[in-house]
């Protein structure tokens, strides 16, 4: 998926699923945070803004260090 956005996009889709499936909300919202970047490399703003924002929602809820340094 080096550099490749179509590519590194399913596989972060299916790994949400995963990260939600073993109820691992921290390892979803990095995922999201992930998919965000790809989808904006994809020229996707709106889905990309719509993954940040989940994503910085349960970095928030959980008290992660990613809501302090992404904001």
């Amino acid at each position: 998926a080096s550099g490749d956005a179509d590519s590194a996009r399913e596989p972060l889709e299916r790994s949400l699923s995963l990260w939600e499936a073993l109820r691992l909300p921290l390892w979803r919202a990095r995922t999201l945070w992930d998919l965000a970047r790809v989808r904006e490399a994809a020229d996707d703003t709106d889905a990309a803004a719509r993954a940040r924002a989940e994503a910085m929602g349960v970095f928030r809820e959980l008290g992660a260090r990613e809501a302090r340094d992404r904001a």
